[in-house]
């Protein structure tokens, strides 16, 4: 063989082995199936969905150390800062960690839908509402058809007191996904809040019974409470608000609502002994309350019907008086809402003094 020949050869054998190796490299990346779908990314889900969110971050940081800029990875990172923030009421510093990571995918993935989804949620926690329906309504004109989005934006129109709206967007929002957990919830809210209980408790039983997120569980069946209340089964109230917190201990609301089903049964009580125990327990209820949430108007209203009640003014001008300093902070109230609730405490205020 001359050398032509030889090198002709030795150029062919050189061309395989390139393409042997990128055939190879391809196969591998193909292999490489997203966080989402690994084995560790369903712990992180189940972890989520168990409001377990330090463990769910610390494996999405110690995955994204040795996978840097996967995507599904860090958009799950930014969800959980996110719930995290809502849930533990640190929505400032979590929001802004969530915003940091979404923007970055943005910046490299500017049509990704979830990532401002994520992004109108962070604000939304943060109170800024008019950044919060900028990036919703900037998912759904990439996407106008996702669901998750449509319920977000609902739940961020019913804060600013927008019930039309809300109640459009959960409706859209189930008609595409008719199982969407999010937005049964909420439309189960909007319902009860309307005063549409056989509707509202049609939905909310739903989620209760398929839901895999325990926080969407827990607040469905407090929801529920919520609605039997309004009915007087102040029993079966409590029942299902036993169950919430069962579901979720750290549902500050559960235990308002627990306690004013308490309340409502107070006079009823056949002993003196029956009183004071379901006062002690009421109070212990707004006590619990407040320290995980120490923003939740309504724990500190209650408390001051009880001393009202009990015809002690100066416990009940306390209370009275914290539900005051909270309630621009409380973020379970919509902008309606607190102006009504202002009121209402001033004119308690000056009645008492």
């Amino acid at each position: 063989m001359n050398t032509k020949s030889k090198e002709v050869l030795l150029s062919v054998v050189v061309l395989i082995i390139i393409l042997l190796a990128g055939c190879l490299l391809f196969s591998l990346r193909k292999s490489n199936p997203p966080f989402s779908q690994t084995v560790e990314g369903a712990q992180v889900v189940n972890d989520f969905n168990s409001n377990n969110f330090d463990q769910a971050i610390s494996t999405l940081q110690s995955y994204l150390q040795e996978n840097p800029g996967e995507e599904s990875a860090q958009l799950l990172l930014a969800s959980s800062y996110v719930q995290k923030g809502s849930l533990e009421f640190q929505e400032k510093d979590n929001g802004q960690k969530a915003l940091d990571i979404v923007n970055a995918v943005i910046a490299k993935d500017p049509k990704n839908v979830e990532a401002y989804r994520i992004k109108g949620y962070a604000y939304e926690i943060m109170q800024d509402y008019p950044n919060a329906f900028a990036a919703y309504n900037q998912a759904l004109s990439i996407d106008p058809k996702n669901a998750a989005v449509l319920s977000n934006r609902g739940h961020a129109y019913s804060l600013v007191g927008q019930n039309d709206n809300a109640g459009k967007d959960y409706e859209s929002a189930l008609a595409i996904d008719p199982n969407l957990d999010d937005a049964l919830l909420n439309l189960g809210r909007l319902d009860v809040t309307e005063n549409k209980i056989a509707d509202g408790e049609a939905y909310l039983k739903k989620v209760v019974d398929t839901t895999s997120n325990m926080r969407l569980k827990a607040s469905a069946l407090q929801i529920i409470g919520v609605a039997e209340i309004s009915l007087s089964n102040f029993k079966e109230a409590k029942g299902y608000l036993d169950e919430a917190i069962a579901a979720d201990p750290n549902l500050a609301s559960a235990y308002v609502e627990r306690a004013r089903a308490i309340y409502f049964l107070l006079p009823k009580t056949s002993t003196k002994d029956d009183f004071t125990m379901g006062v002690n327990y009421i109070l212990d209820n707004v006590q619990t309350a407040s320290s995980i949430d120490p923003s939740l108007t309504s724990s500190y209203l209650l408390g001051a019907n009880v001393f009202e009640m009990l015809g002690d003014k100066k416990q009940a001008l306390n209370f009275f008086n914290e539900a005051l300093s909270v309630v621009s902070q409380d973020i379970s109230l919509s902008s309606t809402d607190k102006d009504s609730t202002i009121v209402e405490i001033n004119t308690k205020i000056k009645t008492l003094n």
